[in-house]
């Protein structure tokens, strides 16, 4: 006859009232009691009950079923638990408990630090409004929430005030981090860790503020400008918080971009910006600033712009970013300083100086920048470019590179440049030979004086100006008095010159 094979034991485990399965981890802030029920189809011979493989509980039911209720005595950690079950055959089950009696230790790293989990110091000095609370933290089952909370006395406008800041980290794991924002003097300050067994801590001590460093002031302008406005930026910062700042304009004005005075802590005090648009005297323009901290620690720092009005343009061609692009050259620059009013960009041939193409970057009211890029036809072999400006007293700067489109080659090393001073254009005749009479400068500045009181004329003759090979007017070319002067040759001239007005706007 074949015998009948047995199953083995059922065991059913719970820690501390609450049921648990084979192999779970269970976690308890005390020694736990652990509840064991088991069953068997023949009699139960031995139920043991081991931790960490010693066995702390040993059992003989002699009985189909067993019901038994431990409490273990176990130190803080995980600990290994098992349940053995024998009879005819044998069950085992196996659970693991974590003990966490105790708070979380903490291992200051800043802004002080505990290497030996000892509780902080009372007092803390710090010199920088901005600290981080950082720390390790040693706990079992790890710290769940850490509540944070700053609190600042101080008085302002006769009354006590305070302000408060808090904050909570949640899960923080092994190690955490906060920033914390302070006033100027004594920071009470309380922690609160609590772990996932409601295990708790509380640190409270004291950051004291000290502020020993003055404020800083940068700022950044032109050295010489030709425009009549000028835009100053610049910044002011402090370490802790700004109590006033005093912008002083050129002409002596003045005014402050910090109107708060409260003594509580704000982050928006510890820097501001500067931005403004002044107008300028000709010469040397003072712009100073002056900022004073909430310690009383201050700074001044001040720039000067020299306004010019006869700064010569400056051009500059962009050598990386000027190149032939389908057969025709793009030209990209900038002019800057002074006072722009026109910016012609031009291509000839260099043999016959004749005009190729001609393109206008800029025409209008006075400015002090343009930006190039024009696109400009060329011929066939080199080819002279030539950037034309035009201030606003009709000087000329030029600026000239020769390009090659057999090779698609640009030189801008060989580029040259000039000014041309301004002209007072003079009527031309019918012909280019013939000459005009009348004043060379309107207003008799070149010392020849104007009419007598005999009504002759104190002017000269001299030739009208001509236009160079680039396009420039030249000179005026002096001239002596034409002999036989007189009023009917005055007035014959000035026929001449109207008829050429009256054909020029047909």
């Amino acid at each position: 006859m074949t015998g009948v094979a047995l199953a083995e034991p059922t065991v059913s485990v719970s820690v501390d009232g609450q049921a648990v399965s084979d192999g779970e981890t269970v976690r308890t802030d005390s020694d736990p009691t652990v509840d064991i029920e088991a069953s068997a189809d023949s009699s139960i011979e031995l139920v043991e009950v081991r931790v960490n493989g010693e066995i702390r509980e040993s059992y003989e039911p002699a009985s189909e079923s067993f019901s038994e209720s431990t409490t273990l005595d176990l130190d803080n950690g995980e600990q290994d638990v098992r349940i053995i079950v024998n009879a005819e055959e044998t069950s085992t089950f196996d659970a693991t408990i974590l003990r966490d009696g105790a708070a979380p230790l903490i291992e200051y790293t800043s802004p002080f630090r505990t290497p030996d989990k000892a509780p902080p110091p009372d007092t803390t000095t710090v010199g920088d409004a901005n600290v981080t609370l950082a720390g390790n933290i040693d706990d079992h089952t790890g710290a769940e929430t850490i509540e944070i909370r700053r609190v600042f006395e101080y008085r302002y406008g006769g009354t006590s005030e305070q302000s408060v800041a808090t904050h909570e980290l949640q899960d923080s794991g092994e190690s955490f981090e906060q920033e914390l924002f302070l006033g100027d003097g004594e920071n009470d300050i309380r922690v609160r860790y609590t772990d996932e067994m409601g295990n708790v801590r509380v640190h409270e001590f004291t950051l004291t503020m000290d502020d020993n460093e003055a404020p800083t002031v940068e700022l950044s302008a032109p050295e010489r400008t030709g425009a009549p406005q000028v835009r100053i930026r610049g910044a002011v910062s402090d370490n802790v918080k700004l109590q006033t700042v005093e912008v002083q304009r050129p002409d002596g004005t003045t005014f402050q971009p910090l109107t708060e005075r409260s003594p509580a802590p704000n982050p928006a005090r510890l820097s501001v910006d500067i931005n403004e648009e002044v107008e300028l005297s000709e010469g040397p323009n003072e712009f100073r600033v002056e900022a004073t901290d909430n310690a009383g620690n201050s700074h001044s720092e001040s720039i000067t712009v020299v306004y010019d009005r006869q700064i010569e343009p400056r051009i500059t061609l962009d050598a990386d970013r000027t190149g032939f692009e389908d057969g025709q050259l793009r030209v990209r620059g900038r002019v800057d300083r002074g006072e722009i009013r026109r910016v012609v960009a031009q291509s000839s041939d260099p043999d016959s100086e004749d005009v190729i193409d001609i393109q206008e970057a800029y025409a209008g009211d006075t400015t002090s920048r343009v930006d190039i890029d024009q696109t400009l036809a060329v011929g066939d072999g080199e080819t002279r470019i030539r950037i034309i400006v035009t201030d606003s007293n009709d000087n000329q700067i030029d600026e000239t590179f020769t390009v090659d489109a057999s090779t698609e080659s640009v030189s801008l090393d060989g580029s040259s440049g000039g000014s041309t001073p301004a002209q007072t254009p003079t009527p031309a005749t019918e012909s280019d030979t013939e000459t005009q009479t009348g004043s060379g400068d309107t207003d008799g500045s070149d010392g020849s004086g104007g009419a007598d009181e005999s009504g002759e004329s104190g002017g000269d003759v001299g030739d009208a100006p001509q236009a160079d090979g680039d396009g420039n007017e030249g000179g005026e070319t002096p001239g002596g008095d034409g002999p036989g002067f007189t009023p009917v040759v005055a007035l014959v001239a000035l026929a001449l010159v109207a008829v050429r007005l009256a054909v020029g706007h047909r």
